[in-house]
């Protein structure tokens, strides 16, 4: 047999014998598993099969956090939103809990404070003097709240602990009504115009108040060493600022929050009848019922009502129905909610009605409606 040339191919000669011999070698099959993969164009690939895109819609606040956070670990905002379900997801799965229908719902919650976050910054970063007053005294009232309110969802989240909300929420009660008379949002209309004078009011009770208990307490017990001199110090200072303004009172005590909160009731019961409505069903006038129930579970515990009868003579305790649940995550996002919305007007934002639909995305759900009437507990026990 000649040996025809059939040219050469990477310095090789493609002699008869060489292409006969590959000829065969391809009939009988290749070994794939010693195949080099061609190199890939593009995107680096998700897993063994194709990735599927997944279009998500997110709100102002959630979409600045996300991309913040994804520059300061150096990584994508895609990158970082996968991370982020895949913990979630998986976290979800192996909870016992994982079907219960509140808890997207107390996750939307937590944007709250971010969404007052983004609208205070568009009013300009400053620095807040400690005697600017009422802007101090609503950030640090506001701050105070947050951790009520983060506390808050956070014991709603499981049944069993959903009842220690009930503490948080007499705070958050107190906040707004103090913050309603700070502003002057607890008087229609407002009276803004003496909110430095009531936020000078405010911090020298405040401040007496702290220099009291800080006498009381063994000194082993202060937050820090020098605790209790500069409670002393800051009362001196707002004694002087208080007594500069000719206010003769002695400061505003925590236990006149009361007073604020029936004042509050009294004020939104004119607005209603000014828009044309029946004063049936006013919601602040529940804070009154709900501020004493949660004061006589923190003194009292009430605990009755968390017990039932599961045999003759025998109690057992009972996990927070969603009902229950629901009702508490209301009350959280409108008293905290409603504390920003003043501020934010106090301090003159041109963007309230996002503050005001972020908390309507919370109370205006429908699945919340469904657990305040009893919908939820009522398909549980189907189940069951």
């Amino acid at each position: 047999m000649s040996k025809t040339n059939h040219g050469s191919s990477g310095g090789v000669e493609l002699t008869e014998a060489l292409v006969e011999r590959l000829a065969k070698e391809a009939e009988r099959g290749y070994d794939v598993t010693r195949l080099r993969p061609r190199p890939r164009r593009g995107r680096p690939p998700m897993g063994s099969d194709a990735a599927a895109v997944f279009q998500l819609r997110l709100e102002p606040a959630v979409h600045d956090v996300l991309v913040r956070t994804a520059k300061e670990r150096n990584v994508s905002p895609s990158e970082l939103t996968r991370r982020a379900l895949r913990i979630y997801l998986r976290e979800l799965t192996s909870s016992d809990e994982s079907d219960d229908p509140l808890l997207p719902l107390i996750e939307r919650a937590r944007w709250i404070p971010d969404t007052f976050d983004e609208l205070k910054s568009e009013l300009g970063e400053r620095f807040i003097r400690w005697d600017d007053f009422p802007i101090a005294t609503l950030n640090k009232l506001e701050t105070a709240g947050r951790v009520d309110f983060h506390a808050g969802l956070r014991l709603l989240e499981r049944p069993a602990e959903a009842y220690g909300a009930e503490i948080h929420i007499r705070t958050l009660i107190e906040l707004l009504a103090t913050v309603a008379w700070t502003t002057g949002f607890d008087r229609f209309p407002p009276h803004l115009e003496g909110a430095r004078q009531r936020a000078i009011c405010l911090e020298f009770g405040a401040s007496d108040m702290l220099r009291r208990a800080s006498d009381k307490i063994p000194k082993r017990f202060h937050l820090g060493k020098d605790t209790h001199r500069g409670a002393n110090q800051r009362y001196r200072a707002l004694k002087r600022l208080h007594e500069e303004t000719g206010c003769k009172c002695d400061g505003r005590r925590w236990h006149e929050a009361q007073n604020s909160l029936d004042q509050v009731i009294e004020t939104s019961k004119q607005v209603v009848q000014l828009l044309g409505r029946a004063v049936t069903d006013n919601q602040f006038e529940q804070y009154k019922h709900l501020y004493s129930t949660a004061s006589a579970m923190s003194h009292l515990g009430l605990w009755d009502r968390i017990f039932q009868e599961v045999a003759p003579g025998v109690n057992d305790f009972v996990s927070a129905s969603h009902q229950h649940r629901g009702n508490l995550l209301g009350w959280i996002a409108h008293t905290y909610g409603t504390t920003c919305i003043w501020i934010l007007e106090l301090e003159g934002s041109p963007r309230v009605a996002e503050m005001v639909a972020a908390i309507n995305g919370v109370l205006g759900d429908p699945t919340l409606r469904r657990a305040c009437e009893g919908h939820l507990d009522e398909r549980s026990r189907r189940k069951a």
